[in-house]
């Protein structure tokens, strides 16, 4: 057993304490985590730390960690889901494999559950539309089947990183739709041209750097308005690639009149009920559907 100096676990303890000091409300639980070296925890800090919401504090030669947040900001399942759009898996959500093989390989543990069945990126299934509490993964596998965009379709990766972003905003989670922004830019990225079809094809050569260059800029940000700002742009071109693309289950192209100035602003959907990723709880109805791809 690794023996820590007293002094070493003093000043662990003050830092603890600051740390948890700043975090009003706050509620601490232990969470287990495949962690194998200090780059894992950097990703892991970024992806679960808010400043005066929540932080994460390392168990000394553990695969545990402690998370300290705020139960009137956040909730463990919120977090967790922020953990798992990073790529670690965890006791209530499976990553995506998009986000698992963005990993550095250093950071690629070894994962328990089937390779088909992980939560999809953006399709964590909402208890209720006001609520940041995501369903369970038990309670998810039956919906994972009906919720994939397209699970032949080679851009299928890329639609399903963006719905993930538009559910983030919908939640006026920032963090989250940062993180899932840098999955997008990855799948984009990751694009074989050569096994898209000729319509698809020449779409995806007319949109793919505006797409990248949105994508980019929210991938490096996590300021809510920024990232809503360049939604708008980015939504605009996966609207053209998603046209042009066989989908294996219809989208909804919606509209809100209020966003972007009042001049009206549109993104896409798989749910045809509207959840505004503009304004989410300010004005989560706010909108209509204009279009149904299928």
């Amino acid at each position: 057993m690794k023996i820590i100096p007293l002094t070493m676990a003093l000043m662990l303890g003050i830092s603890y304490a600051a740390s948890t000091a700043q975090i009003k409300n706050s509620k601490t639980e232990s969470i287990a985590l495949n962690v194998n070296c200090d780059l894992c925890e950097k990703i892991i800090e970024e992806a679960v730390s808010v400043r005066n919401v929540a932080s994460i504090e390392w168990g000394q030669g553990s695969q545990t960690a402690t998370l300290v947040y705020n139960e009137d900001k956040t909730n463990r399942e919120e977090v967790l889901k922020r953990l798992a759009l990073a790529g670690f898996d965890n006791e209530l959500f499976y990553a995506p494999n998009e986000a698992y093989a963005a990993l550095p390989p250093c950071c690629r543990y070894q994962r328990n559950r089937p390779e088909q069945t992980p939560l999809a990126a953006g399709m964590a299934m909402k208890e209720d539309a006001h609520s940041n509490m995501e369903m369970p993964m038990e309670e998810h596998q039956d919906h994972v089947a009906s919720q994939e965009v397209a699970v032949n379709n080679p851009l299928g990766p890329v639609f399903d990183a963006y719905f993930s972003v538009k559910d983030a905003l919908v939640d006026s989670d920032a963090s989250a739709a940062s993180l899932s922004a840098g999955i997008l830019l990855k799948a984009l990225q990751a694009v074989d041209m050569g096994s898209l079809e000729m319509d698809t094809h020449m779409a995806w050569m007319k949109e793919k750097d505006k797409l990248v260059e949105s994508t980019n800029e929210m991938a490096a940000t996590k300021d809510i308005e920024s990232l809503r700002s360049n939604f708008m742009d980015l939504s605009e071109n996966m609207y053209s690639l998603m046209k042009a693309s066989k989908m294996e289950m219809p989208a909804y192209y919606q509209f809100c009149p209020m966003a972007n100035k009042g001049q009206g602003a549109n993104w896409l959907s798989l749910e045809s009920e509207i959840k505004n990723p503009y304004y989410g709880s300010q004005m989560l109805s706010c909108g209509k559907t204009v279009e149904t791809i299928k």
